[in-house]
């Protein structure tokens, strides 16, 4: 006799509601990734960064990232993924326009220990 498989869903509904939630949050990730790659050229010229200080820059913005989704595994586990993905995109909303707008070489680290400092890791 065969067992029945698992759920594998996580008791996450499959409805149109659902699914247009995770259209859309994929959507303004890809939207948020695309507003800020055109500025690229533009802060490395305002910060008067060469190559090489621009690439370390973009590699830390990466090691954020990884380092943001092993913290947003546990915020999802406690508080579900609604909240989650909904500050998130705030966060970032109000993120974008200070990335833009950054004239300093100094407001980059700053921005980074906040970063650290809000997601909990080690100074």
């Amino acid at each position: 006799m065969m067992k029945p498989m698992p759920d594998l869903s996580l008791n996450a509904p499959n409805t149109p509601a659902s699914r247009l939630a995770t259209r859309l949050a994929f959507w303004i990730s890809g939207v948020e990734a695309s507003a800020w790659a055109p500025m690229v050229p533009f802060v490395k010229q305002r910060l008067q960064v060469d190559d090489r200080s621009l690439g370390l820059l973009l590699l830390c913005m990466g090691i954020g990232s990884v380092a943001a989704m092993v913290r947003t595994g546990s915020l999802c586990a406690r508080y579900g993924c609604k909240p989650v993905v909904l500050m998130g995109g705030l966060g970032m909303a109000m993120l974008l326009p200070v990335l833009a707008l950054a004239a300093l070489m100094v407001l980059v680290p700053l921005l980074a220990h906040r970063v650290k400092q809000a997601t909990g890791l080690p100074q």
